[in-house]
């Protein structure tokens, strides 16, 4: 008997794109947000409480 999984059949890959995003400035952690849904101009880290620097990452497009 052959099954096969209903659940891939109807899974599509959510768009992607380069998204603006606030990076933990700390070697040790890997803390990141994305700007669009940052409070602060220039946010701490909330996992160190390190300062965070802008950066760029290949993400899922998603709406507020």
């Amino acid at each position: 008997m052959y099954w096969r999984s209903r659940k891939n059949d109807l899974q599509q890959e959510a768009p992607k794109a380069l998204v603006a995003v606030w990076e933990c400035e700390s070697a040790d952690c890997l803390g990141w947000m994305r700007k669009s849904f940052s409070l602060n101009e220039k946010p701490k880290c909330p996992l160190c409480q390190t300062s965070m620097k802008s950066g760029e990452r290949m993400l899922c497009t998603i709406t507020k």
